[in-house]
């Protein structure tokens, strides 16, 4: 039987070239990994039993092609990084064409949020987030749209739909519940720089499915998928079985759960691996172990089941298994002995919780002139908003490495910033430009399109030499000053977007 050690030098011979075809070798490690999972200890009909939870996975995987079995493979094992690539004239073909394909739908809930703020639903940052969960297939990416929009509005009201979700719109039960310890942001990437999100079973208190999928709004769509790392390379979920034996276990129940699932498919999530870790267990939590897992793995999107694997064992042997796809050891959430480390378990939920409070005080203490969000003491930004563009961890901070050019007199009313939601919309400076652009507007479309580029390089140099900074959040949420070929960008969007609009509304 092939040990964990074993598996790592036959994978390693195969990345190394050990083998002449890598495909074949991928395949045969895929195999091999399956027969140490399911096999588990002579003689232990328990594990055996278990074992067979997941045999509805093979169909699965048999029906790829082996340049897709090599792929996922690949994936699982941390071999590649499957980052998409784009460009600007990539990116905004893609965009025009979701706008189309959303054009041509009928769709109550999408009119419903274009009346209410049409900047929320028709932000590039928003869409780029279902495309890029997509793989830039437009189509799936508008009827995730779609589902996003009536889910949202089925679980938060119709009044929400066009609106930023934050804290304060959850419930003392929903805090509970994200404050218990069910999930955790693991503080180390993998060896490819993505995000590892924990979920476990230890629910010791009774909680709604409404409750359950609130939360898991706001954990994923809040914190977790504006990481632009998770959108580029998508994340790694983990469930891990902590019970202990005779522990009380909450049993959400079967519809609880089917609805829990069939809301997560409208998020913008691309798992790049999906890993179950189960313990021997005897009784009804063994069959409950067995059905849960197969609803959750069948209700998976099917890029998710292709990456899915499930281990059984000791913490030790689970934790040996996760190291085989190259999950960092030293900083899991879990000991050897299968405890929670309740040091670090809430820190990176308390991390954004306070980034969150903290600016929006900052946005409402904001009067006249003067820094929006001052320096520390130390001379740093304390700016955190959502939505950057690191693609560091949730909660990890190279507190050591500054970029030299990054802003060091802090963000004013009259900077245009890059980002998503109402408090970078409503910045002083973001309400400015548009001004400023809407003055310049009829002269911008009397002109051919070939002058149009050369009108937006000379009004970004106008808006430049007046002392406007264009402004984007890096690693570390550091605010930087934007290319001025991004800067021309963000001028030429505004009025690609406001002819369109304008458009729509029949006045042009």
């Amino acid at each position: 039987m092939a040990t964990p050690s074993d598996q790592v030098a036959g994978l390693l011979s195969c990345l190394m070239g050990g083998a002449p075809d890598a495909d074949s070798c991928f395949i045969r490690h895929h195999q091999q990994a399956n027969v140490h999972d399911l096999r588990g200890k002579p003689g232990d009909s328990q594990l055996q039993t278990m074992g067979q939870t997941d045999e509805f996975l093979t169909p699965e995987f048999n029906k790829l092609s082996i340049q897709q079995q090599s792929v996922a493979l690949e994936d699982l094992h941390n071999a590649v990084s499957e980052l998409q690539e784009e460009d600007p004239a990539m990116i905004d073909k893609l965009l025009a064409d979701l706008q189309q394909e959303l054009d041509q739908g009928n769709y109550p809930i999408y009119e419903l949020a274009l009346s209410q703020d049409r900047s929320y639903v028709e932000d590039p940052a928003f869409r780029l987030m279902f495309l890029r969960a997509n793989m830039h297939d437009v189509r799936k990416s508008a009827k995730q749209i779609i589902s996003f929009l009536q889910h949202k509005s089925m679980y938060f009201g119709n009044d929400k739909v066009a609106s930023d979700i934050t804290v304060d719109d959850l419930t003392p039960e929903e805090l509970e519940l994200m404050l218990s310890g069910l999930y955790h942001v693991q503080d180390d990437t993998d060896c490819n720089g993505r995000v590892i999100f924990y979920w476990f079973n230890k629910v010791t208190f009774d909680f709604s499915a409404e409750a359950m999928i609130r939360v898991n709004y706001y954990v994923w769509f809040n914190i977790l998928i504006p990481i632009h790392a998770v959108q580029k390379k998508g994340i790694l979920s983990i469930f891990y079985d902590i019970m202990e034996p005779g522990e009380s276990y909450v049993n959400p129940g079967m519809t609880s759960l089917m609805q829990i699932f069939n809301f997560m498919h409208c998020l913008p999530i691309r798992y790049s691996g999906l890993h179950y870790c189960l313990k021997l267990r005897k009784g009804n939590l063994i069959a409950w172990n067995k059905l849960f897992l197969e609803i959750a793995v069948k209700s998976s999107p099917k890029y998710a089941r292709e990456r899915s694997r499930v281990h059984y064992g000791s913490d030790v042997e689970l934790q040996y298994k996760l190291a085989n796809y190259g999950i960092p050891l030293d900083t899991l959430p879990v000991d050897v002995n299968g405890n929670l480390k309740e040091s670090i378990l809430n820190v990176w939920l308390h991390n954004h919780l306070a980034k969150e409070r903290s600016l929006k005080t900052r946005y409402r203490s904001a009067k006249n002139n003067g820094p929006l969000f001052p320096e520390d003491e130390d001379g740093n930004l304390t700016s955190s908003s959502s939505g950057g563009d690191g693609e560091g961890g949730a909660n990890r901070a190279n507190n050591n490495v500054a970029s030299i050019n990054s802003v060091q007199d802090g963000i004013w009313e009259t900077d245009v910033l890059f980002g998503r939601g109402r408090l970078v919309q409503y910045h002083p400076g973001n309400m400015q430009f548009r001004e400023f652009l809407g003055e310049h507007r009829e002269e911008y479309e009397s002109l051919s399109r070939n002058q149009r580029r050369k009108a937006c390089v000379d009004l970004t140099n106008e808006l430049i030499g007046n002392g406007t900074r264009f402004l984007k959040q890096g690693a570390d949420d550091e605010w930087m000053p934007c290319d001025f070929e991004v800067a021309v960008d963000k001028v030429s969007q505004f009025y690609r977007t406001r002819r369109r609009r304008i458009k729509e509304d029949g006045n042009l």
